[in-house]
């Protein structure tokens, strides 16, 4: 009898920060990111690990603490929060780099 093979692809991990792709608060408040939501469709059983990067959207350098010149340390969670204060105004890009463990 004949066989026949198939092989899937594996799709890649989709990585997600909840919330849509913009939003808006004043310098004192918290601003929290959460990318608990990001999956890979071929295992959903997964430990993963999360390499959050911002960059200030106007220089295009790494961001600081407000006071300029304080590097900005980010967690390496699912959920980043920034307490109110930490930024100073202006416009910031956050990604997320998610792997699985």
């Amino acid at each position: 009898s004949a066989t026949v093979i198939v092989e899937v692809v594996k799709q890649d991990i989709i990585a997600k920060i909840a919330g849509g792709a913009e939003r808006t608060a004043g310098t004192d408040q918290a601003l929290t990111l959460d990318a608990s939501g990001s999956s890979d469709p071929d295992e959903l059983n997964s430990t993963w690990s999360y390499t959050w990067a911002c960059i200030n959207a106007t220089s295009e350098a790494a961001c600081t603490k407000s006071d300029g010149t304080t590097a900005l340390v980010l967690a390496p969670n699912a959920t980043l929060t920034l307490p109110g204060l930490t930024l100073a105004e202006g416009t910031y890009e956050f990604s997320v780099l998610v792997k699985k463990d």
